[in-house]
């Protein structure tokens, strides 16, 4: 019985020959707390994979379309926490309605993408990752709030430090919850993920891609219900 059971199950047959019926009990004892604990584990797992916008109330939505030199790779359509992060939301739908400044998304690269992880995005300044901008009168605005987690297929905001949000963005291709309370994730990806994947993918020098890849053109599918 105990050939098959490894070290617990040789310490048991130990405790048995010393011990008799105390060492029977304690080898049972410890296959309970063995399993007490992975359920636990399997429990904290099962937590994750729950959805992170879970909610009854309606969303307002946005798409961006991407290409890669001269094809055009799709589009992505996402679902902003509006009802949660009101000013991070409304600052991504005006530049993507093209409604302040005259800045859009439109014509801008993804600047940066790391290996399976992320897609970086949104620089309407400089389109090269550096620069940025808020519809709002500064050129950044403050941390609203780190209530979602950063679980594959959500949109977040970049910034350069504590409370610097303006109009760049990044959108998973895998969970990544050490970036909780750092940045600021704001919707999720409705459809559009294995795009998502396959850009995530993309060959890169200094996670750059080598044949840029830029958002077409974007847009509001939907606005906030009232």
């Amino acid at each position: 019985m105990f050939q098959r059971l490894g070290l617990i199950g040789r310490l048991a047959q130990r405790n048995l020959t010393r011990r008799g019926s105390k060492g029977y009990d304690w080898y049972y004892k410890q296959l309970a707390k063995d399993e007490e604990a992975r359920k636990i584990q399997e429990a904290k797992k099962s937590l994750k994979k729950l959805p992170p916008l879970f909610r009854a109330k309606k969303r307002p939505q946005v798409y961006l379309e991407f290409t890669q030199g001269e094809e055009k790779l799709g589009r992505v359509s996402l679902e902003l926490a509006a009802d949660i992060l009101p000013v991070t939301c409304s600052n991504f739908m005006d530049i993507c309605k093209n409604k302040i400044k005259g800045l859009t998304y439109e014509g801008t690269i993804v600047h940066r993408v790391v290996n399976k992880s992320y897609i970086c995005g949104g620089d309407v300044v400089n389109n090269d990752g550096t620069g940025g901008c808020s519809t709002y009168d500064a050129p950044t605005f403050e941390d609203e709030g780190f209530a979602i987690q950063h679980h594959e297929g959500i949109i977040s905001m970049n910034n350069f430090g504590v409370h610097t949000n303006h109009s760049q963005f990044f959108i998973t291709a895998r969970d990544l919850y050490h970036l909780d309370g750092r940045n600021v994730a704001f919707g999720q990806v409705l459809e559009g993920m294995e795009l998502i994947h396959k850009m995530s993918t993309a060959l890169c020098v200094d996670e750059r891609p080598v044949s840029p890849i830029r958002i077409s053109a974007c847009g509001v599918l939907c606005e906030l219900e009232k």
